[in-house]
């Protein structure tokens, strides 16, 4: 059924091949690639990346035209009328989606925003990332929802000792979105005082928001690393740490356990669905000496074991082959 599916949508400039929901896309003859229409580079926000969603939307009703089936990933950006316009012309829509119940169900919103909720309930079925987005969608659309996970890409490659750094010293913390930068700056400091020779490696963060360490000795901050240079940076790491204030799915959290690198995440919506297990949140900034202090006295023996077994899990429960696979089932019931 992959080639009665037509998939709608595009790449965040912020995300790398490995884990941005177009890798749910089989073939790129069945794929309107928003990166290819006019102004596909505009960076999001902007007028011009605006109306290169438009576009996006307009080509979809255009090359739906042979396809039963048609699969939105980012509706938050680009179902202005498409699912409407789809529909009418008796096509099966799926909309994926990533925010949560604020964008979708609050009565505030622009007219644009007001325009994609009233269209994505025109659609037949919604996937969703997380048991708490099915729980409330659910409750709004029975019958109509499914949570399937974000996926990541895993190599084959076992991990073996020599793959594990030796007594590391660094922690990383990536990404911009719906990050907590106010815990940042207190984990930062607690562990600055506690721990001298830690180091963060800050990936993707936004320097300007965290005035307060930038010129902290232990700290580091990133610009745009290639996936070498990434992975690289994550795996020298002792553990990921993401303060979040919100989450469905997290790219970073799956693309560190795709290397085998623990995560220790916010007690906040999503992410519990895809740690391994409940000892991965924190609660407070306290909390994160504590778990460093259990990581420093980990033996080496132990750290290889426990990158194995992550990298397994994410391999097993989200690796791209499982997630499309499911994806395309149910998008074309």
């Amino acid at each position: 059924m992959v080639e009665n599916l037509l998939y709608s949508g595009f790449r965040y400039p912020h995300h790398d091949e490995n884990s941005g929901y177009d890798n749910v896309v089989v073939s790129p003859a069945n794929y309107v690639n928003g990166g290819t229409l006019l102004w596909g580079n505009a960076p999001i926000g902007t007028f011009r990346r605006r109306i290169n969603f438009v576009l996006i939307d307009i080509a979809t009703v255009i090359r739906s035209w042979r396809y039963p089936y048609v699969l939105l990933f980012y509706p938050e950006h680009t179902a202005y009328f498409s699912p409407a316009v789809l529909r009418l012309l008796k096509k099966k829509v799926t909309c994926v989606l990533h925010l949560g119940p604020e964008f979708w169900f609050d009565s505030k919103g622009s007219i644009a925003v007001a325009l994609k909720r009233a269209n994505v309930r025109m659609a037949d079925q919604l996937i969703v990332l997380s048991s708490a987005q099915c729980e409330y969608c659910t409750k709004r659309f029975p019958g109509r929802v499914a949570w399937i996970p974000h996926g990541v890409w895993c190599d084959e490659k076992p991990i073996d000792g020599s793959m594990v750094p030796v007594r590391p010293r660094r922690i990383s913390i990536v990404g911009n979105t719906y990050r907590d930068y106010e815990t940042i700056i207190e984990v930062v400091r607690l562990i600055e005082r506690s721990h001298p020779s830690i180091t963060f490696d800050l990936v993707g963060v936004k320097p300007e928001k965290l005035s307060l360490i930038a010129k902290n000795k232990n700290v580091v901050f990133h610009k745009r690393l290639s996936p070498e240079q990434y992975r690289s940076t994550i795996e020298q790491s002792l553990f990921m740490l993401l303060p979040l204030r919100f989450a469905t799915a997290n790219n970073a959290l799956l693309e560190s356990m795709s290397f085998g690198v623990p995560v220790y995440c916010s007690d906040v919506e999503g992410v519990k669905d895809y740690l391994i297990s409940e000892e991965y949140v924190f609660r407070h900034s306290r909390e994160v000496i504590g778990i460093l202090d259990r990581r420093l006295q980990q033996s080496h023996a132990d750290a290889v074991r426990e990158r194995a077994a992550l990298k397994r899990y994410a391999r097993e429960r989200f690796g791209w082959e499982k997630i499309r696979n499911e994806v395309i089932q149910r998008a074309t019931e």
